[in-house]
């Protein structure tokens, strides 16, 4: 099914599943994808925080603008990954048998108001 969804809607279909998650949202390229899929009134820092260390705010106007980096979101999970934090490690591993990550300089999600746009980076030479 095909359809637009607020945060409302969003978090009422999620809770009827088991673990209340989007089960989609694997691996680093399924968790972008999740980025893209909530509503422009959703709290998106919230409701990522595994991806949380890769975001950064800036305002423009009146509006306020995220960023997620991937290159921030690895130098983040980095210290925690050394620390031997449980989830960490489930993270880096994620994010080691992720194609993209080893294929990509960098990877950055811009989300400006109801927009939001995903852009691979690769330096040719």
């Amino acid at each position: 099914v095909e359809t637009r969804l607020d945060s409302d809607k969003r978090e009422k279909l999620l809770s009827a599943s088991t673990s209340g998650k989007n089960e989609a949202a694997k691996g680093l390229m399924g968790r972008l994808r999740n980025l893209f899929d909530m509503g422009a009134d959703t709290d998106v820092v919230a409701l990522t925080p595994l991806m949380s260390e890769g975001f950064y705010e800036h305002t423009t106007g009146s509006m306020m603008d995220l960023e997620w980096s991937m290159m921030r979101y690895r130098e983040g999970l980095s210290s925690r990954y050394e620390s031997r934090d449980s989830q960490a490690l489930a993270e880096w591993d994620e994010l080691e048998k992720s194609v993209v990550a080893h294929v990509a300089d960098e990877v950055k999600v811009f989300i400006r108001g109801s927009q939001a746009e995903l852009v691979i980076y690769k330096k040719l030479a």
